[in-house]
């Protein structure tokens, strides 16, 4: 039975060129896990297509037909790193230099002793997937927190079918902000994998929502202690901003039915002004969240603010 091992390397960033090189088997010295390769969101990192062109690395999009031309700045691509090769260089270096791409996103790696058509036909498969009832979603795996989500609830058979068995020797993920590499590997796995797509269980669709969950969240973080620096001063570190966030942010959903993005933002606001528990004790608040006549979630956003007196600020 096949068995998804993980290590986590942290402090990525630190690492100089030649070490970074060798951690991503770019360096090419490890025959043991094969070649290095890389899937590229030319939607994320800005200019990729022509940055890899001009630097003669051109990769393999996993779009076909019309969709690859139309999608051309928008595709992913896989790309082989070769450490003789600049443009592999300049995937795996960090910086504020637009062709620097480490740590921005829209980026996995793998390992493999296959070829870059192999690869490039083995994810394709993955592009487009179809749940239990045959509805067909585009799946941007190559997303690494919405992989690593994805992976975590699949079976070993699927697993099995993700890694196409033997063909990927390895996964490797860059979460936070790049300073960590997350490398997956399947254990056991068969040479031969009969059914290497299958279809996507509730339990996928969980995952996802819990990914796009936790990034709102930490785009909140950001957003409050931006917006909100008097209220946060004494919130404590990143994480328990994180899980008061969660809290009212739920509350909104659960008591008030907010759902949307920018409602919610708008009781964050709230809440960072006049504290967290101002939809209960302020009746102006009460009134604006419950009323039938703000029965739209951005009317009630609106009538909030527009009802909040200033003279209860409770920021310093």
């Amino acid at each position: 039975m096949s068995k998804l091992t993980r290590v986590d390397y942290t402090g990525v960033l630190e690492l100089d060129a030649e070490k970074r090189c060798a951690l991503f088997g770019a360096d090419g010295a490890n025959d043991e896990v094969g070649a290095c390769y890389a899937v590229l969101d030319s939607g994320v990192l800005i200019n990729v297509v022509e940055l890899a062109e001009a630097q003669g690395n051109v990769g393999a999009c996993l779009f076909t037909g019309e969709l690859a031309n139309e999608m051309r700045d928008q595709a992913p691509y896989v790309h082989r790193l070769d450490q003789t090769n600049r443009f592999a260089g300049n995937v795996i270096t960090a910086s504020d230099a637009p062709w620097h791409l480490w740590g921005k996103g829209g980026m996995i790696l793998m390992s493999s002793h296959a070829s870059r058509d192999a690869v490039q036909a083995h994810w394709r498969k993955f592009t487009r997937m179809v749940d239990v009832l045959g509805k067909g979603y585009y799946f941007r795996f190559w997303e690494p927190d919405m992989l690593l989500g994805f992976l975590e609830v699949c079976s070993d058979e699927e697993l099995e079918g993700f890694f196409g068995g033997t063909l990927f020797t390895r996964l490797m993920l860059p979460i936070a902000k790049g300073d960590t590499l997350v490398d997956l590997r399947l254990e056991d796995a068969s040479e031969a994998v009969a059914k290497r797509s299958f279809p996507l269980r509730p339990e996928h669709f969980h995952a996802f929502s819990a990914v796009s969950w936790m990034r709102f969240l930490l785009e909140m973080v950001a957003y409050v202690r931006a917006e909100h620096e008097g209220a946060v001063q004494h919130a404590g570190d990143d994480e328990a901003l994180r899980a008061r966030l969660d809290d009212l942010l739920r509350r909104a959903h659960g008591s008030y039915g907010l759902t949307k993005r920018g409602p919610q933002k708008v009781f964050v606001d709230m809440a960072m002004r006049f504290g967290d528990d101002f939809d209960s004790r302020l009746d102006w608040a009460a009134k604006a969240l419950r009323s039938p006549n703000y029965s739209g979630q951005m009317p009630r956003a609106r009538a909030l603010q527009n009802r909040a007196p200033v003279e209860q600020l409770v920021e310093t």
